[in-house]
Formats: structure tokens, sequence, C-alpha cells
């Protein structure tokens, strides 16, 4: 999984093998994340974002309308923005650090 329900944990690694988020994420790379409040979003970082139909890796960006939040793919070219309600988001995990593996 991307993300982990353990509570005890302030800071959580997980494994990301999406594609969503291209060059500056690729598959295996290991993503540290910190949970946080959805009213303490610095736009433009990179989050996990968990909703009751998915979980994804984006970065955030203002929306059109004053509730959304924008979810921008790192790879444009082959993945589309998502724009959500903040009431959709269960929860929301920032990304601290990432350590990518080159082979």
């Amino acid at each position: 999984p991307l993300y982990s329900s353990a509570a005890s944990d302030v800071y959580k690694r997980q494994v990301y093998n999406g594609q969503a988020m291209g060059r500056s994420t690729p598959p295996g790379t290991v993503v540290i994340i910190k949970k946080t409040d959805i009213d303490a979003i610095i736009l433009g970082e990179e989050y996990v974002v968990v909703c009751e139909k998915f979980v994804t890796l984006r970065k955030l960006r203002v929306a059109k309308t004053k509730t959304g939040i924008k979810l921008v793919a790192g790879d444009r070219k082959h993945f589309d923005d998502m724009t959500l309600e903040r009431s959709e988001i269960e929860a929301l995990y920032h990304v601290e650090g990432k350590l990518i593996i080159n082979n």
C-alpha cells in the first residue's frame, strides 16, 4: 500500500509504485510521509491524498472553486489533472522526503 494506518508513527515510509509523478518520483521510490491537516496544505508540494475510491501521490494546486483542490501529476503528458472537493479527502500526507534508487 502507499500509506500506512499505524497511528503510533509520526513519519511513515512507503514505496511508491505508480507512474503518474514521472521522473520526479519514479516507481520504487521510498517516500517519507507525515499526516497533515487539510488546512495546512502548502500549494505546489507533493502529498499522498486518500479518498474513498483511490489513494494517489500528486502535487496540490489551487482549483477554480474555493472549496476544491487540484491534483497535478508530474507526468502531465500521460496523466490528467484531477480536481477534488476538500470534503472528499479522507486523509492527507505531506511528502517530507524521498529516496530514489537509480539502477
